[in-house]
């Protein structure tokens, strides 16, 4: 995001500014998927945020829980998705597939990099 469209706005009005356009572009993406889902699951810091929660659930028309609510810890799914891909790639295994992100055919991601090669 832009930080132009809060810029000279008090505190609150631009944290509110902000929390509204993180909300409408969440929404936007949900929205134009194909079909409508069943429930929404939120990681990541946004899921704290009571007013971001808040405005997702009144303008996506679905269910809205954050990821603790299905008994993953939110504080660490990040870094466990992180693991998984980083050891798939290590054991030279595909974590693309054609059909999820368009790969021709499934493919190992990612570069492992060693930061001594760099010194």
């Amino acid at each position: 995001f832009d930080h132009v469209p809060v810029v000279g706005l008090p505190l609150e009005d631009g944290a509110a500014t902000l929390s509204e356009i993180t909300a409408q572009a969440i929404a936007s993406g949900i929205l134009a998927l194909p079909e409508m889902p069943k429930e929404v699951i939120v990681g990541g810091g946004g899921r704290y945020n009571p007013v971001l929660m808040e405005r997702l659930r009144a303008l996506v028309p679905c269910v809205i829980l954050p990821c603790e609510a299905k008994g993953w810890n939110g504080d660490l799914i990040e870094a466990e998705a992180f693991a998984y891909l980083a050891i798939r790639c290590l054991a030279e295994l595909p974590n693309s597939w054609p059909g999820t992100t368009g790969v021709s055919q499934p493919t190992v991601g990612g570069t492992i990099c060693d930061p001594c090669d760099y010194s």
